[in-house]
């Protein structure tokens, strides 16, 4: 699955839901038609950057009987 990430971060602290993409050119277009620009409220604050990011799904037992014990 594909996510529009801000920073890096698939969700941001303020948001409770995101959109997943099955296809990652179907997120680079919608990410190529963003509105990215700086808002004045934003002027100060650090650059953001969006990007692509793919991410394998796993269900939720399977990570608990295998991946749990390697993730931070």
């Amino acid at each position: 699955m594909y996510f529009i990430c801000e920073n890096k971060q698939v969700i941001q602290p303020n948001i409770w839901a995101t959109t997943a993409h099955q296809h990652k050119d179907k997120a680079d277009d919608v990410l190529a038609n963003m509105d990215k620009s700086v808002k004045m409220w934003d002027v100060n604050k650090p650059p953001i950057t969006h990007s692509v990011e793919g991410f394998y799904l796993v269900h939720e037992r399977l990570f608990d009987a295998i991946l749990k014990e390697h993730a931070k």
